[in-house]
């Protein structure tokens, strides 16, 4: 077995990502690669700071094994991580997965056309982050997206973005058969948190409003009807299996999203998701359309809302060819 390489990835989005945390214009990481009984693997450590994940600095230390502060750099342990599950893997075959498509920022046009894009490509769900403009901006644009394009559910993200009031505000005004859910809509304790979902009769979903301690430790049904994993954020996959069967048994669907992966990294998400969650569940791993460029040569293909994945072990040979000089050669 050689040892594990990695080399850096800069990768500029197309128009700089806005939400309510801010606005991002590069996404930076590392491609890990490592050889073993002739079979390249390749994975992704992505990192946003701005997000959760470790800076570079920090994953640059950590893979060039000058720090061992392995607890502070969850995006480069699970990258780790994914070299081993993908060699474990036996997978001979192309996965579909079914995903979300991210609408992108911009004025309330802008965002409308990029729905109606996303219905005539098939796609079935959208995601809009939302609590960014005004409330009266994000409701007229919601109802104006279900009026027109009645075929696709929403998806909201606010980011925890939003006021308790605000989220009240908001969910009255709501067409409730077109949403899905709204993701972290506020800072509230977990506790209630599970009140106001039950008051406004609109499901939320767990992103970043919790970490995994919190909800393993939490007395009863946790206030959410869907939970969001960034594995980029939480470390390694084996650490998952605790956080997975509360889930199973409160009956509480996992959903994967991407750290704004390039095709390296959303490929280790979708298989991941393939075993996670439920097969007619969107996946949150709408995203390559954001960046400019991509880490293999051939982007992975998009069929009918569907990300077609190839097995892990094909995505050296599809790298492109700068970073398999950088990597194994």
């Amino acid at each position: 077995m050689s040892e594990i390489c990695h080399t850096p990835v800069a990768l500029e989005f197309k128009e700089p990502l806005i939400t309510s945390r801010g606005t991002v214009h590069m996404r930076r990481g590392f491609l890990l690669a490592i050889e073993h009984n002739g079979r390249k693997i390749v994975s992704e450590s992505s990192l946003l700071p701005e997000f959760g994940t470790e800076h570079f600095e920090h994953a640059e230390r950590i893979l060039n094994g000058e720090s061992l502060l392995v607890q502070t750099a969850p995006s480069a342990v699970f990258a780790l991580d994914c070299l081993r599950y993908a060699l474990e893997k036996k997978d001979d075959r192309d996965i579909r997965v079914p995903i979300a498509k991210l609408l992108p920022g911009g004025s309330n046009e802008d965002i409308i056309v990029a729905a109606r894009h996303a219905a005539l490509a098939s796609y079935d769900t959208v995601k809009l982050k939302v609590a960014v403009k005004s409330l009266e901006d994000d409701i007229n644009l919601v109802n104006t997206i279900a009026l027109e394009l009645p075929e696709l559910m929403i998806r909201l993200d606010a980011n925890l973005g939003w006021t308790s009031d605000a989220v009240r505000k908001f969910a009255d005004a709501l067409p409730r058969e077109a949403v899905e859910w709204i993701e972290d809509p506020c800072s509230l304790s977990l506790r209630e948190w599970t009140r106001l979902q039950s008051e406004v009769g609109v499901p939320f979903a767990c992103d970043e409003a919790f970490s995994e301690e919190e909800i393993l430790a939490f007395d009863g049904v946790p206030g959410f009807k869907t939970l969001v994993l960034k594995p980029a954020r939480m470390g390694a996959i084996r650490e998952r299996s605790a956080l997975l069967k509360r889930m199973r048994d409160e009956e509480i669907p996992v959903v994967l999203s991407s750290m704004m992966d390039s095709s390296v990294g959303l490929a280790h998400l979708a298989h991941l998701a393939s075993e996670w969650s439920s097969p007619e569940i969107a996946q949150g791993l709408g995203t390559l359309q954001f960046l400019k460029q991509d880490t293999l040569s051939h982007s992975l293909h998009i069929e009918a809302g569907h990300l077609v994945v190839p097995p892990l072990s094909e995505l050296y040979d599809g790298l492109r060819p700068e970073y398999k000089s950088a990597l194994l050669g």
